[in-house]
């Protein structure tokens, strides 16, 4: 029989509370709000790489844009560096705005397979 290994301290096990007018986000805030907050938290950490790499590391978004609302999602999106490579995941098809002002390559998995395909909306713009 093999020993369980189980790390009981790190920052993983860290629990860190959000305040949103002084209360807390996970209990007080909306959906979007909780999701816009882990964005913020994650563009931060995109900063602190550059810092200490001297180069920004690719931004993965896995499904994190799907609940926000379009206007939440350009807001989002803006903060990011315009050299910064994003590698964003989704279920459903997502307006991605700022799309007009990025370079936007579609990929579509089915089945276990990546096939590149058209993204018709890549020539419109938001205003």
């Amino acid at each position: 029989m093999t020993a369980e290994r189980t790390t009981l301290v790190g920052p993983h096990r860290d629990d860190l509370l959000l305040l949103l007018d002084g209360e807390p986000l996970r209990t007080y805030g909306s959906q979007g709000q909780q999701r816009t907050a882990a964005l913020v938290l994650r563009l931060a950490e995109l900063e602190f790489m550059r810092r200490a790499l001297g180069e920004y590391p690719v931004l993965l978004l896995d499904d994190a844009l799907s609940e926000l609302d379009e206007e939440r999602q350009r807001r989002v999106l803006k903060e990011v560096e315009p050299g910064v490579q994003i590698l964003a995941t989704t279920a459903q098809e997502l307006s991605l705005p700022l799309r007009g002002e990025r370079e936007i390559t579609c990929f579509t998995v089915c089945a276990g397979e990546v096939k590149p395909s058209a993204c018709s909306w890549r020539e419109e713009r938001i205003k």
